[in-house]
């Protein structure tokens, strides 16, 4: 599944209103995501989730910075200028107990990119992945007249 945009207030206050039942669902939706659009195949988003709930927490604070940078290596692929990295500010956030920023801007990075993704990209689970992108069109061929005759 391809990046999607989501609502930054929204991940916000449900978040808070589910007590981070949510804000782990968006971890492990936002690295599923990132990792298909990568083509990445690497990482395990079940294993980072589970190292977040047995370490309290901790992981999201390397799992920030980390994904951070794969984001900034979307928007050099995407060619998307200024390809932020906000990995280092997205750390200093989270050591300092300001994670939902962290989330905020994160998801800000991820929208910018989902809306420059191409309107035919599957959304539907398949393993595509972003090296294909941007794809270049063939050129147009001119069309002959209908009757036969050449111009």
């Amino acid at each position: 599944m391809y990046i999607r945009n989501r609502s930054i207030p929204m991940i916000i206050i449900l978040s808070i209103v589910t007590c981070g039942i949510y804000y782990l669902i968006w971890l492990y939706q936002t690295e599923s995501e990132l990792n298909n659009t990568l083509g990445d195949t690497k990482d395990s988003p079940g294993l980072e989730l589970l190292l977040v709930i047995v370490t309290c927490g901790l992981y999201s604070i390397y799992w920030f910075y980390k994904y951070c940078k794969k984001t900034a290596e979307l928007s050099e692929r995407m060619q998307v200028l200024p390809a932020d990295d906000n990995s280092l500010p997205c750390l200093l956030l989270c050591i300092f107990g300001f994670g939902v920023i962290s989330m905020a801007i994160l998801q800000y990075q991820i929208n910018r990119l989902a809306d420059r993704m191409p309107p035919s990209a599957p959304n539907n689970g398949t393993q595509q992945n972003y090296q294909q992108y941007p794809q270049q069109l063939p050129p147009q061929q001119p069309q002959q007249p209908q009757d036969g005759t050449e111009e």
